[in-house]
């Protein structure tokens, strides 16, 4: 090296430094070569600096652009949050009012509003649970507990958990359930992943009100199925549907409620279990919705 020149801004803050070796000719550098290099390393520390100024720019724009899209999802979740919250209050509330005021109420009446005060305060806890379990995942300490379980148990259960919302909403369900289905798992971690399919169901397949559920062992693994008849997921849509409070920009789309975060947990709750969850879908033709865990035999 015969000459360094540092390169600096205007405050004096150094970017680097221009280094050069001897000439090819063997002279010295003079003068004039030092102003040149000089005013190289000047103009290179003003574009240094321009770049620095544009990236800043940009960052800052980004990160702008970044917490209104935040803002909008914290509004949309809360507004969405605070709506379905507050419809299974009111059917608790009211029916528990004419409980309270009613005299001499036949039997069967007071059974059946007793049934919905039940039904309603599970629906209430499910998507309490949604928003508690996500926080837990987004913080990371999201705990399971796997021990062996047999499948079609779980799916009773949770069809059974869920027999208030599928007679309130006028919903058939068919289940066709291979018995000796066997896997490791967090058994509430699974009913939770399929009542959040189960509620997605019924939440787009307005029309037709029929959903059927299948157990089976596909290549080695176990394989819980929900099939809806509802308007279908586009394949620009379905990449992005596990993501938490997305939203379709198709205006076709069926617009409900809910907090966005139901198929963002199924997905984790899979990755935990060295499984998946796939999605088949066509416009108009309603979805398929698989939890695939790996199985393990009733006597292992």
């Amino acid at each position: 090296m015969d000459l360094v020149f540092p390169v600096r801004s205007a405050e004096g803050i150094i970017f680097g430094f221009l280094v050069l070796g001897g000439k090819k000719s063997g002279d010295k550098f003079n003068e004039e070569d030092i102003d040149l290099i000089n005013t190289v390393a000047s103009r290179a520390s003003s574009t240094i600096e321009r770049f620095k100024l544009q990236e800043e720019v940009i960052r800052k724009n980004l990160e702008a652009e970044r917490l209104e899209e935040l803002n909008k999802l914290k509004s949309y979740f809360v507004s969405s949050v605070s709506h379905d919250l507050k419809t299974p209050l009111t059917s608790i509330k009211m029916f528990a009012e004419i409980l309270k005021t009613s005299q001499n109420l036949p039997e069967d009446k007071s059974t059946e509003y007793l049934n919905i005060i039940e039904g309603e305060s599970n629906r209430l806890t499910r998507l309490i649970d949604n928003v508690l379990d996500y926080t837990k995942i987004e913080k990371g300490i999201k705990q399971y507990k796997f021990e062996k379980v047999r499948i079609c148990d779980i799916i009773n259960d949770v069809l059974k958990s869920m027999e208030y919302q599928f007679k309130m909403e006028k919903y058939s369900v068919d289940a066709s359930i291979e018995n000796d289905l066997y896997c490791y798992a967090d058994s509430d971690a699974v009913k939770e992943a399929l009542i959040n399919l189960l509620s997605n169901s019924m939440k787009y397949s307005r029309k037709q009100k029929h959903i059927d559920v299948a157990a089976v062992k596909l290549s080695g693994n176990a394989v819980i199925r929900v099939t809806d008849n509802g308007p279908g997921i586009s394949p620009g849509d379905i990449e992005n549907i596990f993501e938490p409070f997305f939203q379709s920009n198709d205006p076709k789309k069926i617009k409900t409620g809910g907090a966005g975060l139901g198929l963002a947990i199924v997905k984790h709750i899979m990755d935990a279990h060295n499984g998946k969850v796939e999605v088949q879908s066509k416009l108009g033709e309603g979805s398929v919705f698989s939890l695939v865990f790996p199985t393990t035999t009733n006597d292992e």
